[in-house]
């Protein structure tokens, strides 16, 4: 049994071919995406699932926290699985999306949620993100 099988089992999701093959995209990928590049990536995979079944397939994965949402560019859904809170660079040149894991960035943000929740502010969750060129932009 491989990985991915493994972790559907995990998440008492049901094994198909299109939920496999939309991991198996998800796991080959280190930054979020958006649905239309996980179609691109199902194409090439000789998956061809309508619109309805992937945002479908999207929303069960979402719901179980297999996947992530996060809002990036322009209110558009990008997905990434679901692993460890972090947060992301966003190029304002190519569009390239980084992943930006660091302690002491949460650390802080932490400190700054319990001064919110003790001015009588409930933080239920947050998402920022960071913008400028990457390194193949600046160059």
């Amino acid at each position: 049994m491989n990985t991915i099988e493994l972790f559907l089992r995990e998440k008492k999701l049901k094994k198909t071919p299109l939920r496999v093959a939309i991991l198996e995209v998800f796991s080959e990928k280190k930054e979020p995406i958006t649905i239309l590049d996980l179609q691109k990536k199902l194409h090439q995979k000789n998956f061809f699932p309508n619109q309805t079944s992937l945002y479908r397939q999207i929303e069960t994965l979402v719901e179980s926290s297999v996947l992530h949402s996060v809002m990036l560019k322009n209110s558009t859904a990008y997905y990434e699985l679901q692993a460890h809170h972090h947060h992301h660079f966003i190029c304002e040149k190519c569009n390239a999306i980084e992943c930006i894991e660091d302690k002491s960035l949460e650390n802080q943000v932490h400190i700054l949620e319990k001064k919110l929740k003790n001015q009588g502010l409930q933080i239920s969750s947050h998402q920022f993100s960071f913008h400028g060129k990457c390194r193949l932009c600046t160059v």
